[in-house]
């Protein structure tokens, strides 16, 4: 047997002990309802009865004023009975690049491509949370838009 050929045997095999055989991708983008506001939160669906969703992929895209700093931004895993925050994971969003929206406004979009591992179990849901402050007195300012795409496995 090639060598080429036993690294692709030892590939499938070593696969079949990784991810279980019932495993599916799993692909989900949201786009937030931030309504103009300083914090902005995107729910993803409640995790299915039976099933676990492992999250391999975070990737989001924000744009807010250019008078504003990105103050915050976590992808939390939400206990569904409580709302009580279970764990956060910091996105690691970075400024882009500027954009004209009017004549008199500029806007900052900001953008993740995070490779994580997070787990979330039946009873629980991720959310993906962003928070602005203005850049000059750090008091409230705006978020346009905050959507984010997370990707992995639902598994039983």
């Amino acid at each position: 047997m090639s060598l080429h050929r036993l690294i692709l045997a030892y590939s499938a095999v070593l696969t079949a002990f990784l991810v279980p055989a019932q495993a599916a991708e799993y692909q989900r983008y949201q786009n937030g309802a931030c309504a103009a506001g300083s914090i902005c939160n995107i729910d993803f669906p409640n995790v299915p009865a039976g099933k676990v969703l492992t999250i391999s992929n975070l990737s989001c895209y924000l744009r807010l004023p250019s008078t504003s700093d990105l103050y915050g931004a976590q992808l939390l895993l939400i206990q569904n009975s409580t709302g009580a925050v279970v764990f956060a994971l910091t996105a690691s969003l970075f400024r882009q690049n500027t954009v004209r929206i009017s004549p008199t406004v500029d806007e900052e979009t900001w953008v993740s491509n995070d490779a994580i591992r997070a787990v979330a179990r039946p009873g629980q849901h991720f959310r993906a949370y962003a928070e602005a402050r203005s850049s000059s007195s750090g008091a409230i300012a705006t978020i346009s838009q905050y959507a984010c795409h997370i990707s992995g496995t639902l598994t039983p």
